[in-house]
């Protein structure tokens, strides 16, 4: 007896899932790395190497929209080669989306520590907490002058502190 085949339909909505995973990943190392996002970098590519002709039409007929329609195709695209990359190179596929996950964790662990630890930020949207980290990062630091005693070695491993005198 032969196992049942899969529905017609599981390869593209497992490619869908594929591509929405990549730009899940992407999006936030691209945040984190403060470089432009994938999608942009690629329509601002498109719009670059188009002839001029094609990109006035586009601007007259879709007006203001002209940049989302283009994301939507740049996108669309992705879908189409990641439902490839799924029917060609399943195994690769899969470990490129286990590497991006991996990718993920870190930048999701510091996103949740900020904001334990700012209560007064949780009532805001993510956008406000995102301006919010922003504007910190840009205070300048306040130091003390450094009248420390320096850290000794063994101080660190041994969790050693110097008694502050204070009851």
């Amino acid at each position: 007896m032969s196992a049942p085949a899969p529905p017609r339909f599981a390869g593209p909505l497992i490619g869908l899932a594929t591509a929405a995973a990549a730009l899940g990943a992407a999006q936030p190392a691209a945040a984190l790395l403060r470089v432009s996002p994938p999608v942009t970098v690629v329509a601002d590519a498109v719009v670059d190497h188009s002839p001029f002709g094609l990109v006035a039409w586009a601007i007259s007929v879709f007006g203001a929209a002209d940049k989302a329609v283009l994301v939507a195709g740049v996108l669309l695209v992705l879908v189409a080669v990641a439902g490839a990359a799924l029917i060609t190179y399943p195994i690769v596929l899969l470990l490129v989306l286990i590497v991006l996950y991996l990718g993920h964790i870190p930048f999701a662990w510091y996103s949740q520590r900020w904001v334990a630890a700012r209560p007064e930020t949780w009532q805001y949207k993510p956008a406000e907490r995102r301006a919010q980290r922003r504007a910190d990062r840009r205070m300048p630091v306040l130091r003390r002058p450094e009248s420390r005693r320096p850290v000794l070695r063994g101080d660190s491993r041994l969790r050693l502190r110097r008694p502050s005198g204070r009851n």
